[in-house]
């Protein structure tokens, strides 16, 4: 039972992240990336490539492979984000939901040229002996994915509530021509947060795959969970999102654990899709602040 809940939050950190980094784009900018579960499974398998078939440092690996993920955000942005965002203002959220989609896809099947179906995963950044409590066995990477998905959410909550440019991040999503008036540039904001967000995701794909492994195709169903957990949050609420990856992180384990592993995923959204049209106020008006 120990040993399933805390697999279960495990898990749900992930589901939580993705879905924190789904909110703070839409946020600032309406855009839901449901491209960021896979953008992080390609880092993940991108590290390994580098550290199996050339030597590098762990550490190396991963700040080349941040590094490319900034640059590619920045070019994908300048090139399909803004020219979108200047013809398409009224359909914009629909037309770039389409173009997230592609970009998954894309980011799948290069994963799968590139890497082959094999799984594979990042050496432990916190390695060494597993500490067991009583009938609980607690691996040290779980410990930090953990540690650092309670810091980042902490973090984030203060920054996006209490500092100037997270009000700005905010106001941005609220009202877009009021910020430009008071000189502020939505476009600058927005290429920030898609390129923090996708580094964001990157970098908890590293920290979760010594537990769980990544092939090509495990990031379109990380991304759909964390997309759920998001959408649970309204788009708009980090904080929620995380709590809710948790959640169904838990859920998914428990159902796992005693129902059935076979269709554990398909009964997750089963629930939650029972849960939705049991209590359809729960998702609120997504994109509000209210």
């Amino acid at each position: 039972m120990l040993n399933d809940l805390f697999a279960g939050i495990v898990s749900g950190c992930m589901y939580g992240v993705f879905g924190a980094c789904i909110c703070v784009l839409f946020r600032v900018s309406k855009v839901v990336n449901i491209a960021i579960g896979d953008l992080a499974a390609f880092a993940t398998l991108a590290v390994a490539w580098f550290i199996t078939n050339h030597g590098l440092n762990v550490w190396v690996g991963i700040l080349i492979v941040l590094v490319a993920f900034a640059l590619f955000s920045y070019a994908y942005d300048t090139l399909v984000t803004r020219p979108i965002a200047a013809r398409s203002s009224k359909n914009f959220t629909a037309v770039m939901f389409f173009f997230t989609l592609a970009l998954s896809l894309l980011v799948e099947g290069l994963g799968q040229l590139l890497f082959g179906s094999e799984v594979h995963g990042v050496p432990a950044l916190w390695s060494g002996a597993n500490f067991k409590i009583g009938s609980l066995i607690v691996e040290r990477p779980a410990i930090l994915l953990i540690a650092v998905t309670v810091v980042a959410t902490a973090a984030m909550g203060a920054f996006l509530r209490y500092t100037l440019i997270g009000r700005v991040i905010t106001a941005c999503g609220q009202n877009e021509t009021g910020v430009r008036v008071v000189g502020v540039n939505p476009n600058r904001i927005r290429l920030v947060c898609f390129i923090g967000s996708v580094l964001a995701g990157a970098m908890f794909g590293i920290l979760v795959s010594p537990l769980l492994g990544f092939t090509y195709s495990s990031g379109l169903s990380l991304g759909t969970l964390g997309l759920v957990a998001a959408a649970f949050a309204r788009l708009v609420n980090p904080i929620r999102a995380v709590v809710v990856g948790i959640l169904i992180g838990v859920a998914e384990a428990l159902i796992g654990g005693y129902v059935t592993s076979s269709y554990q995923v398909v009964m997750v959204f089963g629930v939650l899709t029972v849960v939705i049209l049991a209590r359809p106020k729960i998702l609120g008006t997504l994109g509000s602040f209210d």
